[in-house]
């Protein structure tokens, strides 16, 4: 059976022509992750599970005793940006948006790793991977 393409024949030869040098894919990385999360990130607040965290660091930083029963290494993610980021929403999405696009990084360079023969296919898997809504509680 024969695949048939949403593209038609002359767009797919351009598309399958673009060769970008392999240190821009981190790049384009980050230019989607802006595009798809950007626009709204001025708008997104607190969600549930952010306001003990955002109380902990505004009463007292102890992030050590707060997470101690539950998630141990949550503590020290919490406790070296808490400061810099404060009580502002606008600096916590800004913060997991650039977290989210450098797991995709991350993401990209295993792949590069593991196959190094296929530049192409693992950039557009990273690319997927950064806007995928796998990670539901990603706002």
């Amino acid at each position: 059976m024969r695949y048939l393409s949403p593209f038609p024949t002359p767009m797919l030869k351009r598309l399958k022509s673009i060769r970008l040098p392999t240190r821009s894919t981190p790049i384009a990385i980050f230019v989607l992750c802006a595009l798809a999360f950007g626009p709204l990130i001025g708008q997104l607040g607190f969600y549930w599970d952010d306001w003990p965290v955002i109380l902990t660091a505004h009463l007292d930083g102890s992030f050590w005793e707060y997470y101690a029963y539950n998630r141990p290494g949550s503590a020290w993610t919490h406790a070296f940006t808490a400061p810099f980021l404060e009580t502002s929403p606008l600096r916590w999405h800004l913060f997991g948006e650039i977290s989210w696009a450098l797991i995709a990084v991350a993401f990209w360079w295993m792949l590069e790793q593991l196959w190094p023969g296929r530049k192409r296919t693992n950039g557009w898997m990273a690319m997927l991977f950064a806007v995928h809504p796998i990670y539901l509680i990603h706002p």
